[in-house]
């Protein structure tokens, strides 16, 4: 229901799976794109996939293909996204409670600074009727064009 739908879409925008959350792995190592700066491959295996924290939310799609049928669709999550989009009060707290950057050994890990690039990305997805996106079969490799075209325009202009 809808407390599954919202628990999966915070999943997501933090990129969390088997432990891992963020930046960091379960065991503390970096994820991509910190780690390497290795880019995003929609047809990489799965497992892969989900051990990454990019600036654009594929987490979305990656965890509902990692769920299967049993747990809530890309389709499902379409509303408490708006929900959450639509609210400035939260918007605005959810922005605040990271730090823009964490500096570990001697670098600046962006990490607000993706969360709030992953949050924004989603939003503009939700708020711009991306007709692809949001269809309970989407996976990452068929919204990628849209993704970019809407998150990222100057990527793919």
């Amino acid at each position: 229901g809808t407390a599954a739908a919202s628990a999966a879409l915070a999943a997501a925008l933090a990129g969390c799976v088997d432990g891992a959350c963020l930046l960091r792995n379960a065991d503390g190592s970096l994820r991509e794109p910190e780690l390497r700066h290795n880019p995003y491959d929609p047809r990489a295996p799965l497992a892969s996939r989900l051990g990454r924290c990019d600036d654009e939310p594929w987490h979305l799609w990656d965890l509902a293909e990692k769920r299967g049928g049993s747990g809530p669709s890309p389709a499902a999550l379409l509303r408490p996204l708006k929900g959450l989009c639509a609210d400035a009060h939260a918007l605005e707290r959810l922005r605040g409670v990271l730090p823009p950057v964490l500096p570990s050994l001697g670098i600046l890990h962006k990490l607000g600074v993706r969360f709030r690039l992953r949050l924004h990305c989603a939003c503009a997805l939700a708020n711009q009727g991306a007709p692809v996106a949001f269809r309970a079969e989407a996976t990452s490799a068929t919204v990628q064009e849209e993704v970019l075209r809407v998150c990222r325009p100057e990527w793919v202009n």
